[in-house]
């Protein structure tokens, strides 16, 4: 007993010893991954080190999905460009560089010299794995885009997408109990031993699914970027409609401050078309909100 006795408090002094370091590098570690001045930073590098190096962003999702033809912008992030280096963009190994442009620019609050280039128009491309590739002196990134094959096999058809807040189980739980818990026809209870005699006109849909509304840049999503990315087909961040990822000079606009001049970059992001654009421009559909 009491050999456990110097196990234990032998235990609890090298855990009180360690906490403190342990807890000290944890917060070394710590990084802001909703800050794109952080991406890939290590604990090799000091910010002020990382934020002087070259590096080459191509702003795409790592995960990208778009119909056959869906068009998206394609845009490419310099940051502290390593000169007058030769810049090339390949789509499946195809050169397109030359329908991109440069625009000298800055990319984030602290002042980083950077460059922007943006593709003259949205782009498309057919179903299959598509893969970009971005370069500028040895420096690059690359990105897959996963294209599904789309095809309208009948006569085109109205249908409706009708998004609303509030559609998760629980609150859908609540509701059915709110609402079917009260007596029905002839004053018998809806709601006996766990079972309700009445369901909800939702609960009685033929076919339902599931999705997890995560956003990119939060767990708690927002109205904005789920109904953005219900029609488009590609995650998004809070607060954000009919774009995709972040850009690096998303801290220069703000609706309110000493940044408000800025706010034309608001529309600076990658947009990506959503179903209604898609529909209307391919199938010549008649839209509406």
């Amino acid at each position: 007993m009491k050999n456990h006795r110097r196990i234990l408090l032998a235990a609890v002094c090298a855990l009180a010893a360690i906490s403190p370091a342990y807890a000290q590098t944890q917060a070394t570690e710590t990084k802001d991954y909703d800050n794109p001045d952080e991406y890939d930073q290590t604990l090799a590098f000091t910010p002020e080190a990382k934020n002087s190096l070259p590096s080459v962003r191509i702003l795409l999702n790592q995960i990208t999905r778009l119909l056959d033809d869906q068009r998206i912008d394609l845009i490419v992030e310099v940051r502290n460009p390593p000169g007058n280096g030769t810049f090339t963009f390949t789509v499946n190994g195809v050169d397109i560089s030359k329908k991109f442009s440069a625009t000298s620019r800055t990319l984030d609050c602290n002042g980083t010299p950077g460059i922007v280039y943006r593709a003259n128009a949205p782009m498309g491309f057919p179903a299959g794995t598509t893969v970009v590739s971005a370069s500028v002196d040895g420096y690059v990134d690359t990105r897959s885009i996963t294209v599904y094959p789309f095809k309208l096999n009948t006569p085109n058809r109205n249908f409706i997408l009708f998004l609303g807040d509030a559609m998760g189980t629980a609150y859908r739980d609540a509701s059915r109990i709110v609402y079917k818990s009260v007596l029905g026809p002839g004053g018998q209870p809806n709601f006996v031993e766990g079972f309700f005699s009445d369901l909800q006109e939702m609960d009685k849909m033929p076919i339902s699914g599931m999705a997890m509304t995560y956003s990119t840049d939060a767990v708690v999503p927002d109205s904005a970027n789920t109904a953005a990315t219900w029609s488009t087909g590609n995650k998004t961040f809070n607060a954000a409609l009919g774009v995709t990822t972040m850009d690096g000079d998303d801290c220069e606009w703000q609706p309110t401050g000493p940044n408000q001049a800025n706010l034309p970059t608001v529309l600076d992001n990658p947009r990506v078309e959503t179903l209604w654009e898609y529909m209307k421009r391919k199938y010549k559909y008649a839209t509406g909100i």
